[in-house]
């Protein structure tokens, strides 16, 4: 409560960039457009009182908060509105000038006002894509949660199928046959595709009997 007001705010934006910021982003994001000396006068006094510190100087020139606490603490003082406009920044100024970080474009755009159509588009997209980057590295439980987190604004076969895929590998069955049930509840699903995930399901509970029964 103690910093100036710009301090303030310059912390709150960091807090939603996370708990590793890069001075360039923050610059970016920052909703007041500060000068690049003022911005590094603000996060001086960041480190000054022991909030952050200096993580990386180069290539870019990278903070970290010191404990994950005060980063969570931070972020929390934010509204939800003003956390999805800084959210919606950060997330404009990756794609601007590092596309390439997926994962946390998913993050930012799943967490801006998703009310908005092109807002949700933008997190389904980066969403999908992040959760396939993390499927082909074998990062199921990451890619779960991409596709739950796809699912959870708007059902697509594929995302649901990658969803049952994923919790069968990782041998979760009770989620798995309720997303089978989901599944075949969707009317553009192709039959056979649809089966031969029950058989699997069925056969992974050893229900061989069932598990013949869809194959067929």
């Amino acid at each position: 409560d103690r910093l100036p007001e710009a301090v303030k705010l310059t912390a709150k934006v960091a807090s939603v960039i996370g708990r590793v910021f890069g001075q360039d982003l923050l610059l970016q994001a920052h909703p007041m457009r500060p000068a690049a000396d003022h911005l590094a006068e603000e996060l001086a006094t960041l480190l000054a009182r022991d909030f952050a510190k200096l993580e990386s100087p180069t290539p870019r020139l990278t903070y970290i908060f010191k404990h994950n606490i005060t980063q969570e603490v931070i972020y929390q003082t934010l509204l939800t509105d003003q956390r999805q406009e800084v959210h919606l920044g950060v997330a404009t100024a990756l794609e601007a000038n590092q596309p390439e970080r997926v994962e946390d474009l998913a993050n930012h755009y799943y967490n801006c006002n998703l009310e908005e159509r092109r807002l949700r588009g933008k997190a389904l997209h980066y969403l999908d894509a992040a959760g396939q980057r993390a499927r082909h590295d074998y990062a199921n439980e990451t890619a779960l949660r991409y596709f739950s987190q796809a699912l959870g604004i708007e059902t697509r076969t594929p995302w649901l199928k990658a969803k049952i895929e994923i919790l069968h590998i990782l041998g979760r069955r009770d989620e798995e046959r309720a997303g089978l049930t989901m599944l075949a509840a969707v009317a553009e699903n192709d039959e056979s595709e649809v089966a031969l995930l029950q058989g699997s399901y069925y056969e992974a509970v050893s229900d061989y009997s069932a598990a013949q029964s869809h194959i067929k």
